[in-house]
């Protein structure tokens, strides 16, 4: 019987999902991201909204794995991942910094929209791709409630996005 080799495989096996989950979500969330801003720019707004945050969100559960690329683009993200190096708390220090950007100044509560009312979801600005685009990103938020994904990986964002409506709205 050796010893050690079980839990150091599981370690190293955990350890690469880990680095897997973490490559894939910083690509969705980007998408995310650049989606609500660019649904935000077809209603002529200038501020993303968290309601904007989640019609991309819905937009993206459904859009993210068919896109061309995906694979390029998971390849290169994970690639960085593994070049990161990660610390316990037993290990950090004080002085650590971080690299990523903030978008705190591009997302905003509705009390800073351009309405009064708050928020507008009207298709305003663009041409016939961007009124497609919008026209999809709010045909998916219509029909969100009675949708049933027929594969685990949507089941799980379905509900990932939902989990995360439910907290915005709460916290509103």
């Amino acid at each position: 019987m050796r010893s050690g080799q079980i839990g150091e495989n599981n370690d190293n096996n955990m350890v690469d999902f880990l680095r897997k989950t973490t490559s894939i979500l910083k690509i969705l969330l980007e998408d995310s991201v650049h989606t609500a801003a660019k649904f935000t720019q077809t209603c002529n707004r200038k501020t993303i909204t968290d309601r904007d945050i989640i019609y991309a969100l819905k937009y993206e559960t459904h859009e993210f794995f068919i896109r061309d690329g995906l694979e390029t683009r998971f390849n290169e993200a994970l690639q960085e991942e593994q070049a990161h190096t990660y610390t316990t708390d037993d290990e950090s220090t004080d002085d650590e910094s971080t690299d990523d950007e903030s978008t705190d100044d591009e997302i905003t509560d509705d009390e800073n929209t351009d309405n009064a009312d708050g928020y507008c979801i009207e298709f305003k600005n663009g041409g016939s791709e961007e009124c497609e685009f919008h026209r999809k990103v709010l045909g998916y938020s219509q029909m969100w409630d009675a949708w049933m994904p027929s594969d685990h990986m949507q089941q799980f964002l379905k509900n990932a996005v939902d989990n995360t409506t439910r907290t915005m709205m709460e916290t509103n």
